[in-house]
């Protein structure tokens, strides 16, 4: 049987165990009234004898007002030295002499909102406090699972213990994250945590769950059809939300960081565009915006923001320095109690020039193509940013693609399989690929590549395409650009594609009024690949003699071609190099290289090491723990490979908390104290204090009667 008495007083904590030194203090009146004692001679008198006798009488009434008057004063001392020590009762006290042993798994909150700091402590320290108060109040032979939960779970013991130590220490060993909390994964941790008990332990009939948590709608937030999930865990074990959150909700934060263009030349005009939120009920006045590039302070504004509205700062400058550059922008000052959401990183990189193969199929193929990318004097600077280079495709094999940012294959669908591999390992790497197709086949490697399935070409008839509402970033600069002559190019013939069931990412850019598909892109790899149902020459031309289209005389095939080369080299670039905490970063390495590891440094300058992919492999390093946000450095011999921007998701910006009435059925809450000392639901000070004060109330009244000689 388990000792429900030690439980008992293992509930009790002291905020300041140091305090309980001043029960010493109860032993002065005793000292004191020793000290005063008076050493009697005996002598006989008679008279003397007479008043002994006649004091006798009374001695035991004196001596219990006496008594009772040190004892009113040692209980005076002693009440207010526990006061001071502020002795607690946790909530779950009452209950552990109830019920017999059982498993509780304990869930606590890590993601970033749980940083939120108030009274010198944060939700998790607070959390962290009520676990241990939780743990420490249960009688032996309960077992208990910890797991820290965030944008991933971690279950940290890995199977329920009965030891108290180690389930202490496991609580003690969570810290802080940078990630965010959804409902379902602590959930699945639940469930997952309570398998072990059915298999190991199946004595302990009696499980629960609790969490702790900062209650954040944005976490805890769940639809009818998911409710019914927790009703069926309701049903294995008892669930408790224990609310750790401090109740305030106003923030601001800046919630996205961009630039434009995407495609940066050395000395161009470039914008930063920053976006602020305010969360809560507060206006923020004269709120300072800095921006700094490769941690020099360049540029500032100040912006006020009305209560739950959001505004944008825009930064405009121009970078000469070829290379990659980190901008950040922040907001200065400690404004609000939650600095983690206050700044975002970029990186970028200015190029003197992009490298596009262009690879003509037949002849003619890929001219315009080629003069749509640089159109020379009708733009200087695009002459600068883009090369394109003109190629048949018999000669792919012994082009350098290192070299090249982007691929457009021109009619070239004949690929054998050494070119298709060629092609492949360049996607992979982070190159770009587009494919415009006529009545020719793709070959069987080639086809392999594509998100697409070909089907054969559509009679020749009148179609036009249709930009579904312009909200692909490739067309989307036609948005109220009509005259720009997207929606009037006329198609005669094209090829029908049907996207692959296996490919979930494929984006759909252009369709045709008729319905079939005209542009997609998708990722491969590190890279990009689009796939586009007509040619990009009038040079080709169907059997019968008639061209494919008008696209490629039409004023919007140079604005199309750039966008569509903007999207396959530049915004995947800083895609893949701006992330948010969690995401896998992703970089390509050179095989050739000697080097077999390279180095991560983290934003807090830790450093780690990463193995090297071998020659074999596709040349993907994947850097999966970007648990922090700021910049990480990759390097190898002391040279600087690469570098990612990771920043917060906005989404726990957001700090308003969800009505415990609207958490699913079966989920009971419970408010903890917000206090910086982890104060337990029962707190004795108040009741202690209160006692001292009627004891010396008893006291003064007591010696004022001896005093005048009560009877």
């Amino acid at each position: 049987m388990p000792s429900y008495s030690s439980s008992l007083l293992a509930a009790f904590e002291f905020a300041s165990l140091p305090m309980l030194g001043w029960l010493a203090a109860a032993i002065l009146p005793w000292l004191i009234h020793r000290w005063n004692r008076r050493q009697r001679h005996t002598t006989s008198w008679a008279a003397v004898d007479l008043l002994l006798t006649a004091v006798g009488q009374r001695s035991r009434q004196v001596k219990l007002q006496q008594w009772l008057l040190i004892a009113l004063r040692t209980a005076i001392l002693l009440l207010v030295a526990m006061a001071i020590a502020e002795p607690m009762l946790g909530r779950w006290a009452s209950d552990s002499s109830k019920v017999g042993p059982r498993h509780t798994v304990v869930i606590l909150d890590q993601s970033y909102s749980m940083s939120r700091r108030s009274q010198g402590s944060t939700c998790l320290d607070r959390a962290k406090a009520h676990a241990r108060r939780l743990i420490e109040s249960r009688p032996s032979g309960d077992v208990f699972s910890v797991v820290g939960w965030a944008q991933t779970t971690d279950n940290v013991l890995g199977r329920p213990t009965s030891d108290t130590s180690l389930a202490l220490s496991a609580i003690g060993s969570l810290s802080q994250t940078e990630e965010i909390a959804h409902w379902s994964l602590a959930l699945r941790a639940a469930k997952a945590a309570l398998e072990p008990q059915k298999e190991n332990r199946p004595a302990l009939d009696q499980t629960e769950v609790v969490f702790f948590s900062d209650l954040a709608r944005n976490t805890w937030l769940a639809s009818p059809e998911e409710q019914s999930q927790w009703a069926e865990l309701a049903k294995k074990a008892s669930l408790t939300v224990v609310n750790v959150g401090d109740g305030q909700q106003d923030n601001i934060a800046i919630v996205d960081f961009t630039v434009e263009p995407p495609l940066l030349s050395p000395g161009q005009d470039v914008s930063f565009t920053a976006t602020l939120q305010s969360f809560g009920d507060r206006a923020w006045e004269n709120i300072e915006v800095e921006l700094s590039i490769d941690g020099r302070s360049t540029l500032s504004q100040q912006v006020s923001l009305a209560a739950g509205a959001t505004s944008t700062v825009r930064f405009r400058l121009s970078l000469e320095n070829e290379g990659p550059h980190t901008v950040q922008v922040s907001i200065g000052g400690a404004v609000d109690s939650f600095s983690s959401d206050n700044r975002r990183w970029l990186v970028i990189e200015i190029r003197p020039r992009l490298q596009v193969a262009c690879i003509a199929g037949k002849p003619g193929a890929a001219d315009d193509v080629a003069r749509a990318l640089a159109p020379g004097k009708l733009s200087a600077d695009i002459v600068q940013t883009i090369q394109p280079k003109i190629s048949p495709v018999s000669l792919l094999s012994e082009l350098d693609l290192a070299k090249y940012d982007a691929l457009f294959l021109c009619s070239a669908a004949d690929l054998n399989q050494r070119e298709a591999d060629q092609v492949a390992r360049f996607v992979r790497a982070g190159g770009g690929l587009a494919v415009f197709l006529d009545g020719q086949t793709p070959t069987e490697p080639l086809s392999q590549l594509l998100p697409v399935t070909l089907h054969e070409s559509v009679p020749l008839g009148e179609y036009r395409f249709d930009a579904l509402n312009y909200t692909h970033p490739i067309v989307e600069p036609f948005r109220g650009n009509e005259n720009a002559g997207l929606l009037k190019v006329a198609v005669m013939k094209y090829r029908r594609l049907e996207i692959k069931p296996e490919r979930q990412t494929t984006e759909t850019v252009l369709k045709f009024d008729a319905g079939d598909l005209a542009l997609v892109v998708d990722r491969l790899g590190l890279g990009r690949v689009a796939v586009m149902a007509i040619p990009a020459s009038l040079a080709i031309r169907a059997a019968e003699k008639n061209p494919w289209s008008s696209f490629s005389v039409s004023p919007s095939f140079l604005p199309v071609m750039r966008e569509l080369l903007t999207h396959l080299v530049s915004r995947r670039r800083l895609e893949s190099q701006n992330l948010q905490v969690g995401q896998a970063a992703a970089f390509a390495w050179d095989a050739s290289r000697p080097e077999t590891q390279v180095t991560v440094r983290r934003p807090d300058g830790a450093e780690r090491m990463l193995m090297t992919p071998a020659a074999e492999d596709q040349g993907i390093i994947l850097l999966a723990e970007t648990t922090a946000s700021g910049i990480y450095h990759v390097s190898a011999a002391g040279e600087e490979i690469t570098r990612f921007a990771v920043n917060l998701d906005p989404l726990e910006s957001d700090l308003s908390t969800i009505n415990p009435q609207e958490l699913p059925t079966g989920i009971t809450t419970s408010t903890a104290s917000s206090s910086a000392k982890g104060r337990a639901d029962y707190a004795f000070a108040p009741s202690l204090l209160a006692g001292a004060a009627i004891c010396l109330l008893a006291e003064l009244t007591l010696a004022c009667g001896l005093g005048r000689g009560w009877q």
